[in-house]
């Protein structure tokens, strides 16, 4: 499930990005931080529309942060 993770820190900038672009009236993206085994792999609409860079990766986390 790793692949599909997402972290805090990605969440909040993707919602950030989301609430700081007046250009886009609606659109989906997919949620999914920069992770090794991420199988989601079409970020790039999301990075090219609202400017979301996830950057962490779900192989450095064992456990919620704390």
């Amino acid at each position: 499930m790793k692949g599909l993770w997402q972290s805090r820190h990605d969440l909040a900038h993707m919602v950030d990005c989301c609430l700081q672009d007046d250009s886009v009236e609606w659109d989906h993206f997919y949620g999914v931080s920069a992770n090794e085994r991420r199988w989601l792999d079409d970020l790039d609409h999301a990075r090219e529309t609202i400017g979301y860079e996830p950057r962490d990766d779900g192989e450095e986390w064992d456990a919620p942060p704390e």
